[in-house]
């Protein structure tokens, strides 16, 4: 246990470093956006012309697992990237699946 009086112990607490940011991470959420907004277009496009129903529906639902956790997701990381807390940064970041 650091006592006050260590000289060690200013460079002990408070010295961990913050994770850093993860950029990558954060360009395939949004490419999972993009593919998201795409795939349900696609879906759109095939159930309004009347090609095929239940491959619109499909390309639906797979828009919808692509894109309702890639909006999230990059939410969280905008956030963490505005904070100005270093302890509301680190739970933030430690709450994001990295890909």
């Amino acid at each position: 246990m650091l006592s006050s009086r260590d000289p060690e112990a200013s460079e002990v607490i408070g010295t961990e470093p913050l994770p850093p940011f993860p950029f990558v991470t954060l360009i395939l959420y949004t490419i999972g956006i993009v593919l998201g907004i795409f795939f349900i277009l696609i879906g759109f496009i095939e159930e309004a012309t009347g090609i095929d129903a239940v491959l619109g529906a499909t390309f639906w639902i797979l828009g919808g697992f692509l894109l309702i956790p890639s909006i999230f997701y990059s939410i969280m990381m905008i956030k963490a990237l505005k904070t100005d807390q270093a302890g509301e940064y680190i739970r933030i970041i430690k709450n994001i699946p990295q890909l």
